[in-house]
């Protein structure tokens, strides 16, 4: 791993993902490899605090982008992009695929540099872009050079936004 992962920040991520036994989180970070196994199954999630058990945690570092993925095959997406979107098309086709390949209410964390559109902010468009393609940002971070993200994929029941009523019953 080149660039150290924020634990605070992994734990937000982990601590986000959906309540079930077995957790798989895809990395997409060309370049570089910002987690590890050991690293994620040591992080509290909610399926731990649940059931009082420790989910099997797959993290899957060798597919290229989420097309390589069925639909709702993924607990969880870190995505760490040296290079920002070139345009508002391209972040809504790559947002549209991680949509797609997580499951209701996964997670998503996305830590990139700013994009430079034509636009105006392109903060406020490329958080717009999320909510369009089905995201609700739980944490954003917009730095002058840096837009760091952690939304939830929603789901029928997220009109206003995911409801986090996990409990034994549920899980």
């Amino acid at each position: 791993m080149d660039t150290p992962v924020n634990e605070a920040v992994l734990q937000a991520f982990m601590g986000t993902l959906p309540p079930t036994p077995h957790i798989r989180v895809a990395e997409f970070t060309p370049g570089r490899r910002e987690l590890d196994t050991g690293r994620l199954e040591g992080m509290e999630t909610i399926y731990a605090k649940v059931t009082g058990r420790r989910p099997s945690i797959a993290l899957d570092q060798t597919q290229p982008d989420p097309a390589a993925f069925g639909d709702g095959e993924l607990n969880g997406i870190w995505c760490g992009r040296k290079e920002p979107f070139s345009a508002p098309e391209e972040a809504l086709a790559v947002l549209n695929g991680y949509c797609r390949a997580l499951v209701p209410h996964g997670a998503l964390h996305l830590d990139m540099d700013r994009p430079r559109w034509e636009d105006g902010d392109t903060a406020d468009e490329f958080l717009g872009l999320l909510a369009t393609t089905g995201f609700h940002p739980e944490r954003v971070e917009c730095e002058p050079a840096r837009i760091r993200v952690l939304a939830i994929r929603k789901w029928r029941c997220c009109a206003d936004g995911p409801r986090r009523l996990y409990d034994t019953h549920a899980v």
